[in-house]
């Protein structure tokens, strides 16, 4: 089971995507399992009905995953399958990121990419959207906040802004 969450990780970088991708990954096996009979194999069944109710991004980190993930399902333990591996995922180490503006896809995986290089090799990103971060980012790793805005930045040396206003304004 460990192999299988550490193969989604590959390609899902937070917590965020981990949760929403088992929860469709169940329901593209239980329809399968359940609904469709599935009489053949399993993975191809399953990514054919995930293009009906995924994001093209979504089914390529499905299409992505091997037998480490599609071989645990069997018709008995899906459910069960499903929960460990969440349950799985909470134990993972997390980042949380506090940004100014909703991040693209691709750059949220290049942020994956480079915490899981530089902290932990699979490790979960937060992310929160918080306007209060203007020209930086805040963040909290081992249960302390980093704020390294702009705001915070000002804050810090309001006596040194306040000095080149006054010289320039």
């Amino acid at each position: 089971m460990e192999e299988a969450l550490l193969e989604i990780c590959a390609n899902t970088y937070t917590a965020t995507d981990i949760h929403r991708r088992l929860s469709l990954l169940q329901e593209c096996v239980e329809e399968v399992v359940y609904h469709a009979h599935a009489k053949g194999i399993l993975k191809e069944e399953a990514l054919a009905f995930a293009k009906t109710i995924m994001s093209p991004l979504d089914v390529q980190a499905f299409s992505e995953w091997g037998d480490s993930v599609w071989g645990l399902f069997s018709p008995h333990a899906v459910a069960e399958v499903i929960q460990a591996l969440k349950a799985q995922s909470e134990m993972l180490p997390m980042l949380i990121l506090y940004v100014p503006v909703l991040f693209e896809p691709e750059k949220v995986a290049s942020l994956g990419q480079w915490a899981r290089e530089q902290i932990a090799p699979h490790i979960l990103l937060e992310m929160h959207i918080d306007p209060a971060v203007t020209g930086g980012c805040a963040f909290v790793f081992n249960d302390t906040y980093h704020d390294y805005s702009l705001h915070r930045a000002f804050a810090a040396h309001k006596g040194v802004v306040r000095e080149l206003l006054n010289t320039y304004a």
